[in-house]
């Protein structure tokens, strides 16, 4: 974590509800943020004041954070299979609107139980990426007791320098094909009211019939948004002062293996936003302020 003596991470605010802004303006669904890509209370904050549907997060522990500061409407962004997570999860789900991304009965069978002990109900998106039975899974939620089936949710990994270059094409695909699997839950019987596309490269390709687009990325932005060509360089909201290069050392991509770059004004940026921030205890904005980043935790 950084501290005194180390290199500090700037944040230009001006530059980020520009980025916010235009990024919400730009989506064709309504936007939910994912803090992974902050990891702050403050963004977080200016977020739901442009608009975002909710947040995302991935760990317990972080979601209680801003459930704490009044943000209500939560999306658990993982598939966890963890029994110990679901059971945190339920818990949680009694001060908050609650959605928990599931793509296995066994674990649409944990939380349900959890939920019940607890006495809570939370709302299931069945996520589809990995070729996963979906209607099987619909199925258990609808089974449950104390779990609602909401609709499904898919992701857009990139992993090579080819998919990066056809990002626009595969995002258009992913979202065709999210669209033509919530008709056929429909058909069949099944709620599916929300249909989640995620991803902040695929800002361009919410189509028809896709409800909420997650991201997180977008508010400081990072080289790799600006490779994919999401951003430009002038949106990158964070800079890195000299000396911070090994806060960086795990911010490559697997398209673009470089953890940071250097900006024509001398900056430093990484790669990866989101490394980033498991490294770094605060964020020194433009006001004078320092705000804290969420520490990194195991639960």
């Amino acid at each position: 974590m950084n501290g005194a003596g180390e290199a500090r991470v700037h944040a230009d605010t001006t530059q980020i509800a520009a980025n916010i802004a235009a990024f919400h303006a730009r989506s064709a669904a309504p936007v939910r943020a994912h803090v992974k890509g902050h990891r702050t209370l403050e963004i977080a904050r200016m977020q739901r004041a442009a608009g975002s549907c909710g947040i995302a997060v991935t760990r317990p522990a972080v979601a209680r954070h801003y459930v704490s500061d009044g943000f209500t409407d939560l999306v658990a962004a993982w598939p966890w299979r963890d029994p110990q997570i679901l059971e945190q999860f339920a818990e949680l789900a009694a001060d908050c609107t609650l959605s928990v991304h599931l793509d296995d009965v066994a674990a649409v069978d944990s939380l349900d139980a959890a939920a019940r002990r607890y006495g809570t109900r939370a709302a299931v998106r069945v996520q589809i990426d990995g070729g996963i039975d979906v209607a099987r899974i619909a199925w258990a939620v609808d089974r449950a007791r104390n779990l609602t089936l909401e609709g499904i949710v898919g992701y857009l990994d990139i992993e090579t320098t080819e998919q990066a270059t056809h990002r626009q094409e595969l995002a258009l695909a992913l979202a065709a094909s999210m669209v033509e699997t919530a008709d056929r839950l429909r058909a069949a019987g099944h709620p599916c009211r929300t249909v989640a596309l995620g991803g902040t490269p695929c800002v361009d390709a919410v189509v028809p019939g896709i409800t909420e687009l997650g991201a997180g990325a977008y508010p400081l932005g990072d080289a790799g948004l600006v490779a994919l060509g999401v951003l430009t360089d002038n949106d990158i909201a964070v800079r890195i002062e000299p000396g911070g290069e090994p806060l960086m050392a795990e911010c490559g991509q697997p398209w673009h293996p470089d953890p940071w770059v250097r900006r024509l004004d001398g900056a430093l940026v990484p790669t990866h936003i989101c490394p980033l921030l498991l490294n770094v205890s605060e964020l020194h904005t433009d006001a004078g302020e320092r705000w804290p980043v969420v520490a990194p935790v195991t639960a």
